[in-house]
């Protein structure tokens, strides 16, 4: 092992910044809440996963820093039309 890069979320999910705020939220309320019932949690196994959890922007903190430290601005960056779902 050369490096160790820092903890962050292994998957994640990704949403426009212009998707309409009750369409995000109902997306988020349906994805923490399926591992609640039996065919969404069959649906989780085949995902490899036994729920999802929400993040939050401090989750990110190391690849926010990388990205400063390469000359990244996230916010002019070409797909920053993408917005995590928080």
């Amino acid at each position: 092992v050369l490096a160790k890069s820092p903890e962050v979320p292994a998957n994640s999910l990704f949403l426009r910044k212009n998707i309409d705020p009750i369409l995000k939220q109902r997306l988020k309320s349906a994805l923490l809440s399926m591992d609640q019932g039996k065919e969404q949690r069959e649906i989780l196994a085949v995902l490899g996963a036994s729920r999802f959890i929400a993040a939050t922007p401090k989750d990110y903190t190391a690849v926010f820093e990388y990205a400063k430290s390469v000359g990244i601005d996230l916010e002019t960056y070409e797909d920053s039309s993408l917005a995590l779902l928080y």
